[in-house]
């Protein structure tokens, strides 16, 4: 109410309700606003005309400004009763709300900011333990989901104990390795449409163990996209298509292969790039698919090195031709 500001340290407007009045028969009530003798503090009595009893209740005091707010806010839509009121209060609110989440996110970024300077630069030997714990994630959920009777894409629509094993090391791997507390710009091989980032976990859950098994033993929450309908994509790390079986260890890569940039003025997010080799159930070590990875890494507020960005490309095969296409 204009001129009616609350003062500085007193509570939200105190709210009291005739014991029969409701939003649907307020038209029939008057609202008056009270002021007691007690200095800053007021409250707010409706007195429905069909009755000469009403009951008063005081709201209780709130401490933080975002709490007077909402509660004002509800005192106002049950005072005026009308559905445009209460639709513009609930907009009122929700920007609250958002506005809180921002600050809340805000914080959570400058504490992991402050402690990745806390702990210093991401050092070469973190980097490559954590392109390691990707290297063997791969065939280890794959092992997970053969071993636990896991078969060909299309056949495992019940076969909840192999998906769940899967599933699992699949989640584990993700909490423990990549950032996804937060946004991960990741971007697999084959990927394509609006499917083709993966900066949730449930991309990149779709992305190592497919549809068919997310489907089965995901949460609702895990699926891939929200609310799935048409979109269906084998696991790449089950390999359970076109004929696979599986992968198996080793994962081929080798750091005297790679390229880093570590130890400049970004060095608690250096990146590291390179290829990668994946074995194939059945074959020699390193012996197919290649990709070319690229890496990003940021240490958590617990100064843990996480990767953040994982970028994947098909190796382009070489030629005897000296002339090269780029795009």
């Amino acid at each position: 109410m204009k001129g009616q500001g609350v003062a500085s340290g007193s509570g939200p407007p105190p709210l009291a309700l005739s014991s029969s009045a409701s939003a649907g028969s307020l038209s029939s009530s008057s609202v008056a606003l009270c002021r007691r003798t007690a200095p800053h503090t007021r409250f707010l009595s409706l007195t429905h005309t069909h009755t000469h009893t009403h009951t008063r209740a005081r709201a209780r005091a709130l401490s933080s400004p975002l709490k007077t707010q909402l509660a004002f806010a509800a005192a106002l839509a049950l005072a005026v009763g009308s559905v445009n009121a209460t639709a513009s209060v609930a907009a009122e609110v929700a920007k609250i709300r958002t506005t809180k989440e921002a600050l809340q996110q805000d914080a959570g970024l400058m504490a992991t900011l402050v402690a990745a300077k806390a702990y210093g630069c991401v050092t070469k030997d973190e980097i490559n333990a954590r392109i390691q714990s990707f290297a063997d994630a791969v065939p280890g959920i794959s092992q997970e989901f053969w071993t636990n009777g896991g078969g060909p894409d299309g056949t495992n629509s019940l076969n909840t104990e192999a998906c769940q094993a899967a599933f699992d090391l699949a989640v584990a791997t993700l909490d423990a390795a990549y950032g996804y507390d937060g946004t991960v710009l990741f971007k697999p091989t084959l990927t394509t449409g609006n499917t083709t980032f993966r900066p949730t976990r449930n991309g990149a859950l779709s992305y190592f163990i497919g549809t068919e098994c997310l489907n089965l033993v995901g949460a609702p929450e895990d699926q891939f996209p929200e609310a799935n309908s048409s979109f269906y994509e084998y696991g790449f790390a089950l390999n359970n298509y076109n004929g696979g079986r599986g992968f198996v260890t080793p994962t081929v890569w080798d750091p005297a292969s790679f390229l880093y940039r570590v130890r400049f003025e970004n060095c608690e997010a250096p990146v590291a790039m390179g290829p990668m080799c994946f074995t194939a159930n059945g074959t020699e070590a390193g012996s197919g698919p290649c990709v070319d990875k690229t890496f990003g890494f940021n240490r958590d507020r617990d100064g843990t090195v996480l990767i953040t960005t994982h970028h994947s490309s098909s190796v382009v095969p070489s030629t005897t031709n000296s002339t090269t296409v780029t795009q």
